[in-house]
């Protein structure tokens, strides 16, 4: 009985030593795992909280760009506003010619002359108040331009600073037992100078001569101020004096007086420098229409410009003109499609492409004509062409996307992270670390096994990408504040910076690094 209880004990020391190796063996699996665990989260925070500020960069970017343009289309609405109110002031200074010889006629003829007098006094006012007020208003808007780049270059340049401060914090806050080696470190920095650096340039407009992707980055500038103007700005057409049948069948004769005026940002070439500015044409003629008799049994109708009445022009000149004078006679008739700033690589982003310059002013040929020339009558000393209310800077560079591909992913930015297996409390660390646990050869289990190179490897990327919303919240609620995202085009929108749509999403690792590796033994 007592040799059957001695092989049982025999027995039982053999279970137990390999129940032993199997915990052990399970604690080290457990605290490898539950190290992997924290490592994979760690440098997935790092990726993601790296990315989200390459994301908040380039959304400032278009926020920026986006105010630039927004400050270059209020300096047009300055130059419109001017523009047209010299057209006024023209017209009422012709009336009151033509009130002067009025006097002639008896008992109304003083009163016109007095009437049209204060409507010239008043337009002449509202002309200077105009031209007085957009000359510091300009100033200002092209001084907020520049400030403008300043700021999008400036928080650019922090942010590739700030990658590291970001890098280094979020792994000390999450496991400070991380080791930056040699390889993580290196891979890390460059992945972030890459996904930083790879996808934006500063776009200067020295560099168009010599750039063909910077002539088409301010070439699409250019058109996005163009598009952004309102209908005031665009093509203010009208009639002022509707259609009037004075004599009806068969000679249908008609008066009537269309005004049309526009302003346009262009470009010009001086000294082989390409720069921008603001141009504004108003006229204001009257029409006549009338039919007479063609050969025996046929009529053909006349139609013409019978007298201008009314003309105004307005400028902010780029200062590398070194003019005060614009020359109108290169856009007559030239439809926005056909504008300089498009031939470059086949740009055309304007939506009013069969609108022709200056909102096709130049109908009232004759009018548009007499911008060139001083009103004598009114005591004028030079013509409209002259008005340049302020000399402008313009938009001298900004930052834009590299790629002209059409995409919505953006920069990808890879960490890797690792950790050595002295940072884990395994049981060959605790063996080497603590004196009072003594653990004989027999309960050794990495003798065959352990962590491959003695260190633990996480691996994560992130992306920043471009999504405009889609949906339309028309319709579902009545409330003010909801707006609807859509374009109204309803065409897909792809990654650019002028909409900040740029968002942050964790991506499938890098398959380069992962081979790179692979090729050390390090997965």
């Amino acid at each position: 009985m007592a040799l059957k209880n001695g092989y049982a004990s025999v027995l039982f020391l053999a279970v137990f030593a390999a129940v032993a190796l199997a915990i052990f063996s399970l604690y080290d699996t457990g605290i490898v795992a539950s190290e992997r665990i924290r490592m994979q989260n760690t440098a997935d925070n790092v990726a993601y909280s790296t990315a989200t500020m390459v994301t908040r960069d380039m959304n400032i970017i278009a926020i920026t760009n986006r105010a630039m343009v927004a400050n270059q289309v209020a300096i047009g609405q300055m130059v419109a506003l001017a523009s047209w109110a010299n057209m006024v002031q023209e017209f009422a200074g012709n009336l009151e010619t033509l009130g002067d010889f009025a006097q002639v006629i008896p008992y109304v003829g003083k009163l016109i002359e007095q009437i049209t007098e204060i409507v010239y006094k008043a337009t002449t006012q509202l002309k200077n108040i105009i031209q007085n007020f957009g000359n510091k208003f300009i100033f200002a808007e092209d001084k907020l331009i520049g400030l403008l780049y300043s700021m999008q270059a400036a928080n650019h340049e922090m942010t590739l600073l700030s990658g590291k401060i970001i890098y280094d914090d979020i792994i000390a806050k999450n496991d400070s037992d991380v080791s930056a080696n040699a390889l993580s470190t290196v891979y890390n920095i460059q992945s972030f100078i890459k996904a930083y650096k790879g996808h934006t340039q500063y776009n200067k407009r020295d560099n168009i001569k010599n750039k063909k992707l910077t002539a088409q980055r301010f070439a699409e500038m250019a058109n996005t101020v163009n598009d952004s103007r309102d209908k005031m700005m665009a093509n203010r057409a009208y009639n002022v004096i509707p259609k009037i049948t004075v004599v009806p069948w068969p000679v249908r004769l008609k008066y009537w007086g269309p005004k049309y005026g526009g302003t346009d940002y262009v470009m010009s070439k001086k000294n082989n420098k390409y720069v921008w500015s603001w141009t504004s044409l108003d006229t204001f003629s009257l029409w006549w229409s009338y039919r007479y008799p063609k050969k025996l049994f046929g009529w053909k109708t006349h139609t013409s410009e019978l007298l201008p009445l009314g003309w105004g022009a307005a400028h902010a000149l780029n200062k590398k003109l070194n003019t005060t004078q614009y020359n109108y006679d290169s856009r007559k008739k030239v439809l926005e499609s056909k504008f300089e700033q498009n031939n470059w690589n086949e740009i055309n982003y304007n939506s009013g492409s069969k609108i022709s310059a200056w909102g096709a002013s130049y109908k009232n040929k004759n009018a548009a004509d007499l911008v060139k020339y001083p009103t004598l009558l009114q005591g004028e000393k030079k013509g409209d062409i002259y008005n340049n209310i302020k000399n402008v800077d313009g938009i001298k560079q900004f930052i834009d996307l590299k790629s002209n591909d059409r995409t919505t992913d953006g920069p990808m930015f890879s960490v890797l992270l690792s950790k050595g297996e002295d940072k884990l409390r395994t049981q060959k660390t605790i063996d080497s670390t603590n004196a009072s646990y003594n653990r004989t050869n027999q309960f050794s289990i990495e003798e065959n096994g352990g962590i491959p190179g003695d260190k633990v490897y996480a691996l994560a990327s992130a992306q920043s990408y471009f999504s405009r919303p889609d949906e339309s919240l028309s319709g579902n609620s009545n409330k003010e504040w909801m707006i609807t995202w859509g374009r109204k085009d309803g065409l897909k929108e792809y990654g650019n910076l002028y909409n900040p749509f740029w968002q942050t999403r964790l991506q499938k690792n890098n398959d380069n690094i992962i081979q790179l590796l692979l090729t050390l033994g390090k997965l």
